[in-house]
């Protein structure tokens, strides 16, 4: 069983959101067709987090006594589909660009909706990112996915006034 901790914060998005509107027109310009999501810079995130904490990119032993530290770092992100949650993985995040995983991540959602994953697109994977921010909701707190040590849930963002003083 995997030891389970919740933890609610928030960050502020603002220049994120800036940069990656800026993204999405530069990839219309070049007629990349692709639509880059806050998912994906979400997930560059975790990789990155991952390379510096090895420890959460790992697997616990069925038995709780070992963890198994991965060389790769595969990222699953929860699709809500019309048959319930699946989790497809996405391989080696940390050596990819923010392009061709906005593609990735439109092509595999789309499988993911229509029924049409493979077993092999939902195996590997070292940490999940559950995002429902298309659902409103402003807290949540995700279920880990054994044998993964760690899940990021992710919800609604918001603009709203914070104190700076």
């Amino acid at each position: 069983m995997i030891p389970h901790v919740t933890h609610f914060d928030k960050t502020d998005i603002t220049e994120l959101e800036a940069f990656r509107k800026q993204q999405n027109e530069e990839a219309a310009k070049r007629k990349l067709d692709v639509k880059i999501t806050p998912v994906v810079f979400i997930m560059k995130a975790v990789a990155a987090a991952l390379e510096q904490m090895p420890r959460f990119n790992s697997s616990l032993s069925e038995d709780g006594q070992r963890l198994t530290l991965k060389k790769y770092i595969n990222i699953g992100v929860a699709v809500d589909t019309p048959n319930g949650l699946v989790v497809p993985v996405f391989k080696d995040v940390n050596k990819k660009g923010i392009i061709e995983l906005s593609r990735e991540l439109m092509t595999i959602s789309k499988k993911a909706r229509d029924g049409k994953l493979t077993a092999g697109e939902m195996q590997g994977g070292c940490f999940t990112i559950s995002s429902i921010g298309g659902l409103g909701t402003t807290h949540f707190a995700p279920i880990v996915n054994a044998p993964e040590v760690a899940i990021l849930g992710v919800s609604k963002s918001a603009m709203e006034p914070v104190w700076n003083g």
